[in-house]
């Protein structure tokens, strides 16, 4: 996220074991992981006075002289302030390390000589991003009134997920057909701490926790064909459902600042994608290679919103619930050509490419109004605008593009 993070050194460790068992009617691979993350920091003793260069609290801004644990007026002079050098001696905590275990284990049953049932399970161990671990690094709460954040916690807990495949593969001849049903279900989902108050009153803040849940439920259906007679080509969907409490990290913290309610209830995610169908054709003669690729794909989620409350009162806004509705569909054809060649002696490529050939015009984000990326009423509440003005060249994928030239193999 284009952040810089300075005098931090986490350290990551991992190393796994794996074998592959044969039997005579089944085969497994088992496997177990070891994973080790210490981001090598450290957190604020006291989460009421967090910032070390501008203490709230009076006894860590001047030193207790006579040593009766309170600081009189007398004590609180200039020459008798604390420095910074003197508070790092007893500020922080040091964060503790993080250590998983994680079984791995696939099960493949052979029912015929080319059809398989196969079976996975596994835990996986995924360390927190930089961003979450370090983000305001510091934890520099001003003493204005205010609720700040949210800041970067490096005492956070590795993501832990569990997987569960179990799915049927039969071939006949060059054809392969599999069929895969999965389950994820990911614990220590990043969100934001409960508000944390200080020792100011009207001051606080909030810090990256580990909180919510999320899951993924989907199944995979594949049907391809293998090379051969010159050509080649797979076909595959996937039904995916993803709920979670929270599509990024901050946003319980910035719907507690807009005096919404947290989210209760497993919601669509934002990168959930009900259905997709994708597939490719490819095929060679002689020195000429060709493929083409397609893709379509439902909407991703988005929340709905009014501009104005006029449809039921002045004193009442509309609300819609998070993600409960879907941006359009999408579709997308690429072409690839290849002519290959000797040229001085070095073998070469002559390639045509061409990504989104039909030049389709897909929808990446919408306004919230309308559900449409060139449409909001906001043209019409603001009267005589330039329409240019509404069109979001960023609310959509990619135009037609061509890519010709020359490949070189050394």
């Amino acid at each position: 996220q284009f952040n810089s993070f300075e005098d931090v050194e986490p350290f990551n460790l991992s190393a796994y074991l794996q074998d592959k068992i044969e039997f005579d009617s089944f085969i497994v691979n088992a496997g177990i992981r070891l994973d080790y993350f210490d981001a090598r920091s450290k957190s604020p003793a006291d989460p009421e006075d967090p910032n070390i260069f501008n203490p709230f609290k009076i006894t860590n801004r001047f030193r207790d002289t006579d040593g009766d644990g309170v600081i009189s007026e007398a004590e609180e002079t200039p020459d008798n302030r604390l420095t910074v050098a003197e508070r790092e001696a007893y500020w922080w905590n040091d964060t503790g390390s993080k250590l998983q275990v994680s079984p791995r284990l696939g099960v493949a049953y052979p029912i015929t000589d080319q059809g398989v049932i196969h079976f996975s399970f596994g835990l996986f161990f995924q360390t927190p991003t930089l961003d979450n671990l370090f983000d305001g690094f510091g934890w520099k709460v001003p003493s204005l009134s205010g609720r700040y954040g949210p800041f970067g916690n490096p005492d956070l807990d590795p993501q832990r997920t569990t997987m569960y495949e179990i799915g049927f593969k039969q071939g006949f001849g060059d054809f392969v057909f599999d069929v895969t049903g999965y389950y994820r279900d990911v614990r220590d989902w990043v969100s934001t701490s409960t508000v944390i108050t200080t020792a100011l009153p009207g001051v606080s803040y909030v810090v990256f926790a580990n909180k919510d849940y999320a899951n993924t439920t989907g199944l995979t259906v594949t049907f391809k064909k293998l090379f051969s007679d010159n050509y080649g080509f797979d076909l595959s969907y996937t039904y995916q459902v993803v709920e979670g409490s929270n599509s990024d990290p901050a946003d319980a913290f910035f719907a507690e600042q807009a005096q919404q309610e947290p989210t209760l209830a497993l919601l669509p995610l934002n990168w959930d994608q009900t259905h997709k169908l994708a597939g490719s054709v490819y095929g060679s003669y002689g020195n000429l290679d060709a493929s083409t690729r397609f893709r379509l794909a439902s909407g991703f989620p988005y929340t709905p919103s009014f501009p104005t409350a006029s449809f039921v009162g002045n004193d009442v806004q509309p609300e819609f619930a998070q993600n409960s509705r879907r941006i359009p569909s999408t579709s997308e054809v690429d072409l690839s050509l290849g002519y290959n060649i000797t040229f001085a002696g070095l073998d070469a490529k002559i390639f045509f490419d061409a990504f989104n050939v039909l030049d389709t015009r897909n929808a990446t984000n919408v306004y919230s109004d309308t559900g449409q990326p060139d449409l909001t009423l906001e043209e019409f509440r603001q009267g005589a605008v330039d329409p240019g003005f509404w069109i979001q060249p960023n609310f959509f994928a990619e135009p037609r593009r061509v890519q010709m030239g020359i490949e070189f193999k050394f």
